[in-house]
């Protein structure tokens, strides 16, 4: 399947949309590796109900304690010595 993302419409510079996937896929790598299937799923979708473009990474991991809800809080990082993604509005 092809899909176009129109970075046109992104509500951000495409150096910070490049930074963050590039973190995005870092992460996804690195929690994989050590799997015995090493699989990520990157799917790009259009939500036109809520007028807007999602990327959704999804990847084999290891490490089962993660806290899948405390992962998405803003500013979190697992890593030690990491901070967060810094944007123009934030």
């Amino acid at each position: 399947m092809t899909f176009l993302l129109d970075f046109n419409t992104l509500n951000m510079k495409i150096y910070e949309f490049a930074r963050i996937l590039g973190i995005l896929l870092d992460n996804a790598i690195e929690a994989s590796k050590d799997c015995d299937e090493k699989i990520i799923n990157l799917t790009f979708r259009n939500d036109t109900k809520n007028n807007r473009q999602i990327i959704i990474v999804e990847n084999t991991y290891k490490n089962k304690d993660v806290n899948i809800d405390e992962i998405f809080e803003k500013g979190f990082s697992g890593k030690e010595n990491h901070s967060r993604i810094r944007t123009m509005g934030s």
